[in-house]
């Protein structure tokens, strides 16, 4: 079993490493002088490469010692300016808290470790934990919540079945409806009660959805953010 779970964590490592160089172009460069100012706002004081991939079809980390963020190539037309704002931030922030090098030690447990029930446990609320964190981050610092949930949600039905796993905006289907509700009943200064009814049907649509979605067709816990 350990040399199992060994062999399949290389694999993946290898498979998704292979991303950063392949089928990608830069970012228009308009949105460079912004993903500065974001990376600024998240707290990272390093440049974060930001690349537009055909391979991905939601924004994910990539990388350990170097991590650079992939976004889908149709990520500027499908999305708004401000929902793509939020996504960076919601990215970014993962790599100001270092949550790639926590992700890597969390899988190698798993794999040292995979023989007990507890394991697997511990890890998916660990995980679930460090995306609520950043959810409520990115909430607080743009006290927009609406457009952050409806971003989420324009992307997971955008998500490839096929893409390699890595840690991402959407992890999976359950949790992100599980998110969008936990989101939406945020307290914001900027969320007006006139928003009440956009915010019901973002959630309602949400609900809807995962009665169309296979439930098991999630991202592989098996992540190598550095996501």
């Amino acid at each position: 079993g350990l040399l199992l779970f060994s062999l399949h964590g290389i694999f993946s490592y290898y498979k998704i490493s292979k991303l950063r160089n392949t089928q990608v172009s830069p970012l228009p460069q308009a949105w460079k002088a912004k993903v500065r100012m974001l990376a600024a706002k998240a707290g990272v004081r390093t440049r974060i490469p930001v690349l537009l991939s055909k391979r991905v079809s939601i924004p994910v980390v990539i990388g350990f010692l170097r991590p650079l963020i992939l976004l889908p190539l149709a990520i500027m037309t499908t999305l708004t300016p401000e929902q793509v704002e939020a996504i960076l931030l919601h990215e970014l922030r993962h790599i100001r808290n270092k949550d790639h090098y926590v992700n890597i030690i969390q899988n190698l447990l798993e794999i040292l470790f995979f023989y007990h029930p507890l394991t697997w446990i511990i890890s998916r609320n660990l995980r679930d934990e460090r995306e609520n964190r950043i959810d409520d981050w990115v909430v607080g610092r743009t006290g927009t919540p609406l457009i952050y949930a409806q971003a989420l949600f324009s992307l997971e039905n955008k998500r490839s079945t096929t893409l390699q796993p890595v840690l991402a905006a959407t992890q999976s289907k359950n949790l992100l409806l599980t998110r969008i509700k936990r989101i939406m009943t945020m307290k914001t200064r900027s969320f007006k009660p006139g928003r009440n009814l956009a915010a019901l049907a973002v959630i309602l649509a949400a609900t809807l959805s995962l009665a169309w979605f296979d439930p098991t067709t999630s991202i592989n816990n098996y992540a190598f953010q550095d996501y």
